[in-house]
């Protein structure tokens, strides 16, 4: 029998997209575990300034959880919509995307406890060093009672996925998005919006229900984390429900919002293809995420403005991904205390920003699967993103392997003894940082082979399936493949590598490609990839059309990615000191 292979259409922005938020999430987890920061800290006027701005761009990084969480949601709107025009009813779509989700949030509760790189294997990858205390369980047996509750990426997703699959099913039975879609639109930021605004309600709410929550204290942990074995029994259902609402890291409160906005960017998107496709919607929300991003950073400098000191301001910047933290609750009180909604507006202003540029450079100019070529690396970091998130522990595993052969250094005159686990300085840290992606790397390119059975993304797959079919999930649906565990299957082939690439429509492509090229090299002056994107953009421009010269646009891009070299090179070389700054 001949194997066919479902080869579904994809959109190589979002499958990169959303492997550039995993990748970046390895990194700055494991600069935030590993890297000697307090040192650098306390030092900042003499160490070179390069270090100044790490200390401002990697927080700030840290906090762009809301990537994945609007790509995701970019993603389900798109494959809801493609099952609706496949026939299927909404009701069917509603329990696909309920149960996903649900599922997720079972998944993550179960893999923050156990699994997970704070839950009990992350703490025996923490504790190489002290082989009796593993055998023993005494690393792990009392963390992994309260780390199941622990409210993070992997339950916001759940929750989101569960809550806005319900609405999207809901709407899909009042409109018909080939015809209503605007409306739509318009519903999706409307309920965007009544999220903001009621945020601070429900916080409000929440804690007149359950007095000092979430802050208060239950023994040694915080309160919303439910401890197994102690808490009350009706405290494992309260909390279910009222952590999404209200709990630190990032509760849907605000974060639906970014979800709905993910939606409309896939309502976009997902539009028919012909010629009067609106490619106008890319600009659009960038600048819409541009004015977001700086009027939010602008409130953000003023609320770390109000707390009077660096130090002060330092430390709160430092906890800028903890969505729930910017509160009156935690010091916070310019702007009426409102410190939450400007880092939300900054933060996802940028989210959009970058989410645009990414569409800007692969579908709309119609390089798809070029795009899609070129980002392999990347994006298999995104097809199991959700078990790359559990496993994350790796890079324990090397900070204990690079900790215990680095030799001891001296920091400004104090010499530092480097042990097992120790935190080091940059050359220890990105010798990890390397490590850890290139075993995830190698891992994912062997286990691809199997379609990745046993991941967490065939679990949910092989579970759905007791709800739903998934029979074209499966990597090779042959009829001989008939065992339980080849239901979930990933298909690698039809869906990683050889899918049909979508695009948008193609107008007036040189003029366009000859703006781009110039709008992101000057970019480039003020943020540096820009000028890198707008080189490998004129250098594929030129293959596509020898016959235009755009030398000078090339040129230009150069010039940009000179300057970022050079005032690189100056940030390693100079201190705040040699410019009379004392910190």
């Amino acid at each position: 029998m001949i194997e066919t292979i479902y080869r579904p259409k994809r959109y190589a922005s979002i499958d990169f997209l959303r492997g550039m938020a995993i990748l970046t999430m390895l990194l700055l987890h494991t600069v935030m575990d590993t890297f000697e920061v307090d040192k650098y800290v306390n030092e900042l006027s003499n160490i070179s300034s390069i270090n100044l701005l790490a200390l401002l761009i990697m927080p700030y990084l840290g906090g762009l959880a809301g990537l994945f969480l609007m790509t995701s949601a970019t993603g389900n709107m798109i494959g809801m919509r493609k099952n609706l025009e496949k026939g299927q009813s909404p009701n069917s779509v509603i329990r696909k995307q309920v149960v996903g989700g649900a599922l997720i949030i079972i998944f993550a509760h179960f893999g923050e406890a156990f699994l997970g790189y704070h839950g009990g294997f992350g703490q025996v990858t923490k504790n190489l060093n002290n082989i009796p205390g593993i055998l023993s369980g005494e690393v792990v047996i009392n963390h992994w009672r309260s780390q199941g509750y622990h409210f993070e990426t992997l339950h916001t997703i759940g929750w989101c996925v569960l809550v806005n699959g319900a609405i999207q099913g809901m709407i899909a039975k009042r409109f018909d998005l080939s015809t209503d879609s605007n409306t739509v639109v318009r519903i999706y930021f409307l309920m965007a919006g009544v999220v903001l605004l009621t945020t601070p309600m429900v916080w409000a709410a929440v804690e007149a229900l359950i007095p000092g929550y979430p802050w208060g204290v239950n023994g040694d942990e915080a309160m919303w984390r439910v401890i197994i074995g102690e808490s009350p029994p009706q405290d494992y259902i309260i909390y279910l429900f009222i952590n999404p609402l209200a709990a630190e890291v990032e509760p849907i409160f605000p974060y639906l919002a970014t979800s709905f906005i993910g939606s409309v960017i896939g309502i976009y998107m997902s539009n028919p293809k012909e010629s009067d496709f609106d490619k106008s919607f890319v600009k659009k929300f960038f600048w819409i995420g541009t004015l977001c991003f700086f009027v939010g950073f602008i409130g953000v400098g003023i609320v770390l403005g109000d707390l009077g000191n660096f130090d002060a301001a330092i430390d709160k910047y430092r906890t800028i991904y903890n969505h729930r933290a910017w509160v009156p609750e935690k010091g916070l009180t310019a702007l009426g205390g409102s410190g939450w909604f400007w880092q939300f507006m900054t933060l996802n202003g940028m989210t959009v920003m970058i989410t645009m540029t990414v569409i800007r450079i692969s579908e709309y100019r119609g390089k798809g699967e070029q795009f899609a070529k070129a980002t392999q690396f990347v994006r298999r970091f995104g097809f199991i993103a959700f078990t790359i998130y559990i496993t994350q522990w790796v890079y324990y595993i090397m900070q204990f392997l690079v900790s215990s052969v680095y030799p001891d250094y001296t920091f400004f005159g104090e010499i530092i003894t480097v042990d097992p686990y120790s935190r080091m300085p940059w050359p220890g840290v990105w010798t990890i940082v390397i490590l850890t992606i290139l075993t995830f790397h190698f891992v994912m390119k062997a286990w691809e082979k199997k379609g990745y059975v046993g991941s967490f993304e065939w679990m949910i797959i092989t579970l759905a399936g007791l709800f739903s079919p998934v029979k074209k999930q499966v990597a090779n649906p042959d009829s001989n493949q008939n065992k339980w565990w080849q239901a979930g299957m990933l298909n690698v082939d039809g869906i990683f590598y050889n899918p049909e690439w979508e695009n948008f429509p193609i107008n007036d492509n040189i003029t366009e490609e000859r703006r781009l090229i110039r709008n992101y090299s000057i970019a480039g002056f003020f943020v540096a990839p820009f000028s890198f994107i707008a080189f490998l953009v004129a250098r594929d421009f030129e293959k596509d059309n020898p016959s235009e010269d755009i030398k000078f646009l090339k040129n230009l891009s150069i010039a940009g990615m000179a300057f970022f070299i050079i005032w690189f090179l100056a940030l390693n070389i100079f201190s705040l000191s040699d410019f009379g700054i004392e910190l």
